[in-house]
């Protein structure tokens, strides 16, 4: 919200802008309706931030010094005072000024990493109490990405960016941080050899306001409601959004359903805070900026890069944006409605006064006209709550269903004047005469023109490796593929998409819809690699299934490449000798190996010579033939154990089995003579020979 109406309604009754231009939509007089709604993924849990982290963090460089490229502190006293003038021209609430910076590849510093180098700066602005970074002209080589964070703050990375950007011109701001410095880090790797910076860092917004702190931002009055305390309205605040634009101004919004319910990324707000695709490209929007648990401590929040304007109307201060980043799954999408805001409605309005956290207000339409005409304005005065600057844009919800009627344009309420009124264009103007309905009114359309393959029974056939460019998939309408994978070739499937807008995933499903999931690309960068090779010989093809879905975010644009190689041939353990390496059965051979079979893998014992019980003198040890040979040992023969009587002396006079031959042994071959009772060598009689056996062992075994 501005100032005084009375200030502001020449800048909002002026006349349409292009986007109204050749405008020929007469009022319908039948109400429209559309339903809130959360996200079909509001219950898959988060992935972990794995490979966006940092590679200074990754390779704990922390204790490196960086170079620091440093501003001089400025007057807030000062900015503050003149962003107030701003308002009273009808601009939207501003907490930040911008500041050119130049810098070049030589004011920070490279040092070598796996894979690469990589190079980092500090950009500070002393004392701002926030700040973003604006880099321009980014033409990153394959394989280079870019990040930015705060000190300290690793897990709020941006990026990995690569190409041109999320948003495909080039153009990047850093996310909104609660400090004074923020760090770029830039990622070249070993292929390329250059000391310049394919981009350019040209200014900074230091932030003058302290939003995104913990306690009331920069203005925010004592009189507000905490939004996080009212739990009816919980799926309405998971729809508002803070939006940070144009270099230092604030205002709020949220994101608006369509009929069909299909989760495209609509935001609206006022159009006297984003007209114009140039500015709403440089849009971050920041959601569940709010106190946790009505008297905790405040959440930053989560930020999404850039938006693409759809329509604006003038007439009833009204401006629809689609989000191209990565919406959160936690967000909620309100529901709308055509019919007229009468005279004493309740109504309600969730928003970010002087871009503090989420607050929440309660009031009435009011007859008397505000901002405007009573065709685009309605009047609310309130009972709970007031607006202020940074609220503009958010809507007025009819409070018996939370449906949303009107967007804030100006006013005069703030906690020193609870009476004053405040103006919201008519959603049922911007609707019917500024267009959204074309938008907003819709059924499913057509992402790409391989539509409709959402389900496997309708998955798009492909009946050659190729590249396919900007195929569409959403979070409400994922894409199906199928291909026959020739006997003895893999195919590879190949994505490539920007992860900051959207989270895309790939699975495989072998022969039928049914089938084995066979390989999943489910990482957290920029594209997603999978592979099938089809091994049965007996068929000449093999069909699969590839599945193509969100994983985060409502919609994203991917390029895939297909492809087919022949399947390598088999490999397994070759042994040559004792040693061991892997080889193909061929190859093995015909190095004079002995090849082990296919997947068998190289470890300690797979090429090692067959070892068996070798008994030397009453011992046993398992040994190879040719040691036990050299020590003078019997070999048993491969794989023969050493039992306990393996390796035993043959001791036959021993007749008592006590480990000696003596008196009792004798005794016995005497007390047998010529009979068989004492006969020891096998002959069936005891005689002279027996008791030659005795006298030859005598004494101990």
């Amino acid at each position: 919200m501005t100032l005084m109406a009375t200030l502001l309604t020449s800048s909002f009754i002026a006349a349409a802008g292009p986007a109204d231009t050749n405008r020929d939509h007469a009022i319908s007089l039948e109400v429209r309706e559309a339903d809130g709604h959360r996200s079909v993924l509001a219950d898959r849990p988060a992935k972990p931030i794995g490979a966006r982290l940092p590679i200074a963090v990754r390779n704990e460089l922390g204790f490196m010094p960086r170079p620091i490229v440093s501003l001089r502190a400025m007057d807030h006293t000062e900015l503050i005072l003149l962003g107030e003038i701003e308002q009273q021209d009808g601009a939207p609430l501003r907490y930040g000024v911008t500041r050119p910076i130049q810098v070049d590849a030589t004011d920070g510093v490279w040092v070598n990493v796996p894979g690469g180098r990589l190079w980092q700066i500090e950009v500070r602005s002393v004392d701002a109490e926030n700040l973003h970074i604006h880099i321009e002209n980014m033409d990153l080589p394959e394989g280079a990405e870019l990040r930015t964070y705060a000190p300290g703050a690793q897990e709020a990375v941006a990026g990995p960016f690569t190409d041109d950007g999320p948003l495909n011109n080039g153009d990047l701001w850093s996310l909104i941080q609660p400090v004074d410095s923020v760090i770029v880090e830039y990622f070249q790797p070993d292929t390329v050899q250059s000391n310049e910076l394919p981009f350019a860092l040209t200014e900074v917004v230091h932030g003058y306001l302290p939003i995104m702190k913990d306690g009331l931002a920069g203005g925010s009055g004592n009189c507000h409601n905490e939004a996080t305390c009212y739990d009816d309205w919980e799926d309405v605040g998971d729809a508002t959004a803070l939006v940070s634009f144009g270099g230092g101004y604030v205002c709020s919004g949220q994101l608006i359903a369509t009929s069909s319910q299909n989760e495209t990324a609509y935001y609206i707000t006022a159009n006297h805070c984003i007209s114009s695709n140039s500015v709403a490209s440089s849009a971050q929007f920041i959601f569940r900026y709010e106190r946790l648990n009505c008297n905790g401590s405040t959440s930053g929040g989560t930020s999404v890069f850039g938006s693409t304007l759809v329509d604006t109307h003038a007439n009833s201060d009204s401006t629809l944006l689609r989000v191209t980043g990565s919406v959160p799954s936690t967000c909620f999408w309100v529901g709308w409605t055509t019919n007229t805001a009468g005279t004493n409605l309740d109504v309600t309005c969730v928003h970010h006064p002087a871009g503090d956290r989420m607050k929440i207000s309660f009031g009435d339409i009011n007859s008397n006209p505000v901002c405007g005409s009573s065709t685009g304005w309605f009047g609310v005065r309130w009972n709970d709550g007031v607006t202020e600057g940074g609220s503009s844009g958010s809507g007025a919800y009819r409070s018996s269903d939370q449906k949303l009627m009107g967007v804030l344009t100006c006013g005069a309420s703030s906690c020193s004047n609870t009476n004053g009124l405040d103006g919201y264009g008519r959603f049922t103007y911007a609707y019917s005469t500024g267009g959204f309905d074309e938008y907003l009114d819709i059924g499913q359309p057509d992402d790409d023109i391989y539509d409709d393959n959402d389900t496997c029974a309708t998955a798009t056939f492909f009946n050659s490796a190729g590249t396919y460019n900007d195929l569409v998939v959403k979070s409400t309408d994922e894409d199906w593929y199928r291909m026959n994978v020739p006997s003895g070739q893999t195919v590879q499937f190949d994505l490539d998409f920007s992860h900051s807008n959207g989270d895309v995933d790939i699975e495989l499903y072998a022969i039928t819809c049914s089938g084995d999931l066979v390989s999943v690309g489910e990482t957290n960068t920029n594209g997603e690699f999978v592979s099938w090779a089809n091994t049965i010989t007996d068929f000449a093809s093999r069909r699969i299934f590839a599945r193509v879905f969100m994983d985060s975010g409502v919609e994203n644009t991917y390029d895939m490449t297909t492809s087919f190689i022949d399947n390598p041939e088999p490999q397994g353990a070759c042994c040559l000798g004792t040693s061991c390496s892997l080889a193909t059965e061929v190859t093995c051979i015909a190095a004079g190996g002995s090849w082990e079979g296919d997947g068998i893998t190289c470890n300690t014992e797979t090429c090692a010579e067959p070892v068996g019980a070798c008994c030397i003198g009453d011992g046993c040890f398992q040994l190879v033939s040719s040691i036990c040979a050299n020590a003078g040992g019997t070999f048993n023969g491969v794989g023969s154990d050493c039992e306990s009587d393996t390796c035993a002396t043959d001791c036959p006079a021993d007749t008592n089995g006590d480990g000696t031959v003596g008196g009792s042994d004798l005794a016995s071959v005497l007390g047998g003579w010529n009979s068989p009772s004492g006969d020891i060598n096998g002959d069936g009689t005891t005689n002279g020979e027996d008791l030659a056996i005795v006298l030859a062992f005598w004494g101990d075994c």
